[in-house]
């Protein structure tokens, strides 16, 4: 049969969650977050015979971010996504360059800045 509730399904997990902890000393600050998602099936109407393995696992990823206010205008930053390099699952969907809310890159870094004026 088919269902219209889609929880525990690809993108739709019962239990997700971010938790975020920051830490500013004069110009520096910092930041990690960690981000939790719940595993489930691909497809939740899906025959068994469509994949071979329909179980999704459960996502942890952890970011860090660091900052400094150079002057009143002008802050750099720089952090790593995704630091333990895990891969997002291997999805049609993943087109969109993330699946179930997690990056399909595995790790990545950015560096940047802010000027106002």
């Amino acid at each position: 049969f088919i269902t219209d509730d889609f929880t525990g399904q690809l993108g739709s997990p019962e239990w997700q969650g971010q938790l975020v902890a920051s830490y500013d000393l004069d110009n520096f600050s910092t930041s990690w977050t960690t981000k939790y998602k719940q595993g489930g099936l691909y497809d939740i109407d899906a025959s068994e015979e469509r994949y071979d393995d329909q179980e999704i696992d459960d996502r942890w990823t952890h970011n860090i971010r660091a900052a400094y206010d150079f002057t009143e205008g002008l802050n750099v930053y720089a952090g790593v996504n995704n630091i333990t390099d895990e891969m997002g699952t291997d999805h049609w969907i993943t087109s969109g360059g993330t699946v179930n809310g997690f990056g399909i890159l595995g790790r990545t870094y950015y560096l940047g800045m802010n000027y106002n004026f």
